[in-house]
């Protein structure tokens, strides 16, 4: 074998060993195919218990997912870049909600089978209405996501970004948001008596999560 092609095979194969590496330390990697310029569709006609956001050009912006590369000599590259979205405006129970996605496709609704990453479409909700966007209020599209005290599944989204359809959800509340009522859960205690959430209503509960096992 030729020093150059031993040379590629060693790099090949180290960028290939630190894929689940960098999985394993949270880093969503991704490698997009922009559809910029794609045609944008007629808005639809709202189905039963759906909802059509109208999207438009805001100055809405969050960190971007980690995007992995090859540079020289086969090593790879690093990049994330803030994102760019288009937004809307929905209204859930009275209130007002301002929701973001990016603003060039392609608006993948369905996920790789993949134990570390969610390759779907991220949708942002502004729970606090403060006008920022951090990890803790973006939602995967393959999953259903909450705004307000509703839970809500993406049933489509116009490939030009003008409008994105959602449809109501009936899975139970999840999601945990900052100021808003806590889904329920449950428990088993050390004794082996199953606990819930609602059986401590009306008393303080303090968790105390130290392992995801």
């Amino acid at each position: 074998m030729s020093r150059s092609r031993l040379s590629d095979l060693i790099c090949a194969t180290t960028f290939v060993l630190a894929l689940p590496a960098l999985s394993l330390m949270g880093c969503q990697i991704q490698n997009v195919q922009a559809s910029a310029g794609a045609k944008p569709l007629p808005m639809p006609a709202a189905g039963k218990d759906e909802v059509v956001v109208k999207l438009q050009p805001s100055s809405l912006k969050r960190e971007g997912v980690l995007r992995i590369g090859k540079g020289w000599f086969g090593m790879p590259t690093f990049d994330r870049k803030d994102e760019v979205l288009v937004s809307g405006r929905i209204k859930v129970d009275g209130e007002n909600f301002e929701i973001g996605i990016p603003n060039v496709g392609p608006y993948l609704l369905t996920t790789e089978e993949d134990e570390y990453r969610n390759t779907s479409m991220r949708v942002s909700i502004d729970a606090d209405n403060n006008g920022e966007l951090p990890d803790h209020e973006s939602w995967f599209s393959s999953n259903p996501f909450r705004i307000g005290d509703r839970m809500f599944t993406v049933r489509a989204v116009d490939p030009g970004g003008t409008w994105m359809t959602l449809a109501k959800s009936d899975v139970p509340l999840a999601g945990v948001i900052l100021g808003r009522r806590c889904p329920d859960f449950e428990l088993w205690s050390t004794s082996g008596k199953k606990l819930t959430l609602s059986d401590y209503k009306g008393k303080y509960l303090l968790l105390d999560v130290w392992s995801m096992t």
